[in-house]
């Protein structure tokens, strides 16, 4: 039995205590095609209780392409997205698998990396069709949205890189286990860690998902504006008449930067999906400088492209 893994105890029909002891799984393969057959093993409930995880599986080994050649590069084990159209890469590594600290955060920190550039929600949209499943009716099903609201929200979330990475094991050392806090903790994004605990005894089977990271500094840093910064999102033509109005008493994010907007083709400022706004006094959470700018600002710079 994994050293600090104590058994767990089942009551027989005599109300005698029987112990189910911690066992590995025979190997990787076997452990992610649980995962895939049932992803709720990913402990939803314990990422957000309040609004329990729901889970659609994309695909297993989805290549993500190398930002500088444009090739097909990485494979994440498995592409689920949640009902809020979250993309969540999913790691798995067993235990005993000395890769599973270093190797495997340097693999998932290149996964967000890559995907949030290379991939658009038609991309992970025809990923997901195949001869028997219509993509739309599927995430209409799980998400009990629209899809044209559902694909249009996953494009904002790849544009503002916001992802959920999730590494899977049977056990988490505690090496691994304390870069996951440590990330989750300095990052915007959530980086968490999944325990799958398998018990036997028997003949018997149970599966005890354990979700790692959500420390209370985490918690409170996310809720705090790491994320939901902003007071809402508008399209092009709406964000500029808003702009118009008010002036600098609004304020507007884009993920690069002033620079990274004044380098942007025109075509494309206008087909994006949608832009974070708040108000500059009194707004909501916490701003990095670097990515938000004065409503005139972004009124100068589309001027200055339409001239």
């Amino acid at each position: 039995m994994k050293q600090g893994l104590g058994a767990i105890y089942a009551a027989g029909v005599d109300g005698k205590l029987e112990p189910l002891l911690w066992q590995g799984y025979e190997n990787e393969a076997t452990l992610q095609q649980l995962i895939a057959e049932n992803p709720h093993l990913l402990g939803g409930d314990q990422i957000d209780p309040d609004d329990p995880r729901r889970w659609q599986l994309v695909r297993r080994e989805m290549t993500i392409n190398d930002a500088e050649t444009g090739t097909g590069w990485w494979s994440v084990d498995h592409l689920f997205l949640d009902q809020d159209a979250i993309p969540t890469f999913v790691e798995v590594k067993r235990a005993s698998d000395p890769r599973i600290r270093r190797e495997t955060v340097g693999q998932m920190l290149d996964y967000a990396a890559n995907a949030s550039v290379h991939w658009t929600a038609h991309h992970i949209r025809e990923a997901l069709r195949s001869p028997e499943l219509d993509p739309d009716t599927l995430v209409e099903d799980f998400s009990k949205r629209g899809s044209t609201e559902f694909w249009k929200e996953l494009q904002r979330n790849l544009e503002d890189r916001k992802v959920r990475l999730l590494f899977v094991a049977d056990h988490i050392p505690p090496k691994l286990r304390r870069v996951v806090e440590y990330l989750n903790e300095q990052m915007k994004i959530e980086v968490l860690a999944v325990e799958i605990r398998k018990y036997v005894a028997d003949g018997k089977t149970v599966y005890v998902p354990y979700v790692i990271g959500n420390t209370s500094e985490a918690t409170d840093r996310k809720s705090g504006g790491a994320i939901n910064n902003f007071h809402g999102r508008l399209r092009f033509e709406e964000v500029r008449k808003l702009c118009q109005e008010r002036g600098d008493e609004i304020v507007v994010g884009y993920n690069d930067g002033l620079a990274a907007l004044e380098a942007a083709p025109i075509e494309e400022l206008k087909a994006r999906a949608g832009y974070k706004w708040d108000f500059s006094v009194g707004g909501t959470g916490r701003k990095d400088p670097k990515r938000w700018f004065k409503g005139t600002d972004f009124l100068k710079v589309v001027s200055a492209k339409e001239a």
